[in-house]
């Protein structure tokens, strides 16, 4: 009986011994209990920022000593820099680092000195950003081994992952400031002094449309840079030239400048017979003529008076017209002297000048013009 009883006791402590590392072993893949969440920080950054830092953050229920996180990234896009604890919790335990193409691991050991249970930054992660405007997933990989950590008592969790993202922005250029006349004549060069700033100090291109069918291209220069645009308008009026800025990855913005084009007086002279000479003058230019000089001269004939007179016009507006009658006296009918021949020369301030001649047959007063 004795023998018997012996027996039954050790049969029960093997099946006790069984049921305890049964529980242990289901403690142990049960990801249901107590479950860690964990989040990689979204963030937006400027294009070509470098030494940027995110975060992994965790949320546990439990003090750990030991947690191995596997996070994928794409460097076409960043440039991983370095991982580490520093200013996190559990900075103070062993860390090892893997890297590889795409990914990179970070495993933090505290035997010796367990992370309570609570919330917190647990990895900084510093990269450097390569690649183009727009959003790049940062995600805990799907791997094999997959990301967990362990309490104090050895029991392996698996945590509750959010992946996150890295938004990479990139800000429009300043408005091109315009330096340069608002006015200016038809045919000159005219120059215009032209800069613009990029936030992210990007290379910038300029387009500078002129108004008149023509454009030109610049650049690329630095941000903050002048430089010079020179154009030549060959009509006059009032145009507005569009200076559009574009950055490394077109975007862009642009300015406009106001400038007036100012043409220049243009003489026709129509000569007339009757009684006397009639004269019409007129500015068929695009701008105003101020001091208008004209005269009147009469070669061949008998006895023709006056030979020569001469007057001032204060102004003549584009369009204008200005009649002149200047009495005559005479003979000149092309027997036995030369026909008479009327010269008018005009002039201005402005440059302009014109001259006509017409032959003519003088009677007394009766100029006809041959």
């Amino acid at each position: 009986m004795k023998k018997i009883i012996t027996i039954l006791i050790g049969a029960l402590m093997i099946i006790s011994g069984f049921a305890i590392a049964g529980f242990i072993l289901t403690a142990s893949a049960d990801s249901s209990r107590d479950p860690w969440e964990m989040e990689i920080e979204n963030t937006s950054v400027p294009v070509g920022t470098t030494n940027h830092v995110f975060y992994i953050n965790g949320v546990w229920a439990e003090d750990i000593i030991y947690y191995d996180l596997w996070i994928r990234y794409d460097d076409d896009v960043l440039d991983l820099v370095s991982v580490n604890a520093n200013g996190c919790v559990g900075e103070n335990g062993d860390i090892f680092y893997e890297h590889g193409h795409n990914y990179f691991r970070f495993q933090s050991t505290m035997f010796n000195d367990p992370v309570p249970a609570g919330e917190g930054r647990l990895a900084k992660i510093t990269v450097n950003i390569i690649g183009d405007p727009g959003v790049t997933a940062i995600d805990f990989t799907e791997i094999a081994y997959h990301n967990y950590y362990f309490n104090t008592i050895y029991i392996k969790r698996v945590p509750t992952l959010y992946n996150g993202s890295i938004t990479i922005t990139n800000e429009a250029p300043s408005e091109p400031i315009i330096q340069g006349p608002t006015e200016g004549n038809l045919g000159e060069e005219l120059s215009f002094t032209i800069s613009a700033t990029d936030p992210e100090q990007q290379d910038l291109s300029y387009m500078v449309d002129w108004d008149d069918g023509t454009s030109d291209e610049y650049g690329p220069f630095d941000s903050g840079e002048e430089f010079q645009a020179s154009h030549i308008w060959n009509e006059a009026d009032e145009f507005t030239i569009t200076v559009t800025v574009t950055d490394e990855y077109d975007a862009e913005n642009s300015n406009t400048h106001d400038i007036e084009i100012i043409g220049f007086p243009e003489f026709s002279i129509e000569i007339n017979g009757g009684t006397g000479i009639n004269t019409v003058i007129k500015n068929i230019g695009t701008s105003e003529a101020t001091h208008v000089d004209y005269e009147i001269t009469i070669e061949g004939g008998f006895f023709v008076y006056p030979r020569s007179d001469s007057s001032t016009i204060p102004s003549l507006a584009a369009n204008e017209s200005y009649d002149i009658s200047k009495t005559v006296f005479g003979f000149g009918l092309g027997y036995l002297t030369p026909i008479p021949v009327i010269t008018i020369s005009v002039d201005c301030s402005e440059g302009s000048s014109a001259v006509q001649n017409a032959t003519a047959k003088i009677f007394f007063t009766t100029v006809t013009i041959a």
